[in-house]
């Protein structure tokens, strides 16, 4: 026995060392992240080096589509809409292809991320926008593929693919001003109904300031249009609580009607067994 154990761990070791050794990748995965005036823009990709190769028109062959990195292709995610080379683009997470060229690039966001690398069928129905950038030169060789934020302002930049003696500078235009007045907007309206009705909902739970309770509910409810039926609910609930079990139940018969419309039978039976409670009790 002890002989076919050690038998066992003789041909165990190798295996088991070869799954603990971690070995350099070649081509390295990278994330960066940039807040651009309001927008989120992340870049997820692969960063191979030339390695005293050619890259452009050899390594990477021009007029052909490119993954623009290694591995996987690249991923360009934007937490709001914006223009892309002068396009529209929503906000969202997208595969960038490009086509290097001579005297052009032709870059595309594709919205198919499921691809490893560039497809053996593609397909351009896809595609959420393409178009086409001038290279230009750079004095000083980039050994390793770096994309890379820059020009920075408010409510523009530039997505810059940097490799070899070669820079792509992909134009990104942002709705900041726009952004920035609805916010004002929004903060100069005062709060909304999700507001009144956290602050309810808190005095309903912590059984205090009933009456404040009261009055924020209404506010969310009447004024603010925020009457959802799990809103009226927490209304329904108040109002039982204070003993007017009158209003309570024409509340709750509220929620249910539309916690039915939402598909929300959790709610409507809560309604149900909480009118049957307060009708009992006038």
């Amino acid at each position: 026995m002890k002989s076919v154990n050690s038998l066992f761990l003789a041909l165990a070791f190798p295996v088991l060392l070869h799954a603990q050794v971690k070995f350099p990748a070649p081509s390295p995965a990278c994330e960066i992240k940039q807040t651009i005036g309001l927008t989120d823009v992340k870049v997820e990709y692969s960063r191979p080096s030339a390695r005293d190769r050619k890259v452009f028109g050899d390594v990477v062959p021009f007029g052909e589509m490119w993954r623009t990195g290694a591995n996987a292709s690249t991923k360009v995610s934007f937490s709001q809409d914006l223009k892309v080379g002068g396009q529209d683009v929503p906000a969202g997470t997208y595969a960038l292809y490009t086509i290097p060229g001579a005297a052009s690039w032709t870059v595309i966001l594709n919205k198919n991320l499921t691809y490893w690398g560039t497809p053996d069928k593609y397909d351009m129905a896809e595609e959420q926008c393409r178009f086409t950038v001038i290279p230009t030169k750079l004095t000083e060789k980039v050994e390793t593929f770096t994309i890379l934020p820059g020009h920075l302002r408010d409510d523009k930049a530039h997505l810059s693919l940097l490799w070899e003696n070669t820079a792509v500078h992909i134009p990104l235009e942002l709705n900041t001003a726009a952004m920035v007045t609805k916010e004002l907007d929004k903060a100069l309206a005062g709060p909304d109904g999700r507001f009144y009705y956290q602050a309810a909902r808190y005095y309903l739970d912590t059984d205090t300031e009933l009456d404040k309770a009261m009055e924020y509910i209404s506010i969310a409810v009447n004024e603010k249009k925020y009457d959802q039926f799990f809103v009226l609910r927490t209304m329904a609930l108040i109002q039982a609580k204070k003993g007017d079990y009158k209003g309570a139940i024409a509340t709750a018969n509220l929620s249910k009607e539309k916690a039915q419309a939402d598909g929300n039978m959790e709610y409507v039976r809560m309604n149900e067994a909480s009118i049957k409670e307060w009708s009992a009790k006038l």
